[in-house]
């Protein structure tokens, strides 16, 4: 219970502070756009199955794209609550 309490504060410290520094590498505060996803036919590792899976997600940034055309700069938070993302901004 105690290295689980540990891990997630460190995970909500790294977050923190990694948003903190991508804000104050700009000028101006970063606007989070907006976005939804719907994933036909999800299917968890468990084996149970959804038809249809939907996300709504928030972007900073620009992303940027290396040779090869993968993007390089892109960071996936999940906060895995009943609240919402702009709680990490």
């Amino acid at each position: 219970m105690r290295r689980s309490l540990k891990k997630t504060a460190f995970a909500t410290l790294a977050a923190a502070l990694l948003l903190a520094g991508v804000a104050a590498a700009h000028d101006a505060p970063l606007q989070p756009g907006s976005g939804d996803v719907e994933l036909q036919d999800f299917r968890f590792d468990g084996g149970a199955t959804l038809p249809s899976l939907k996300l709504h997600y928030l972007t900073l940034g620009t992303p940027r794209r290396d040779a090869a055309g993968a993007i390089g700069n892109a960071i996936v938070l999940l906060h895995g609550t009943t609240g919402n993302a702009a709680t990490f901004l």
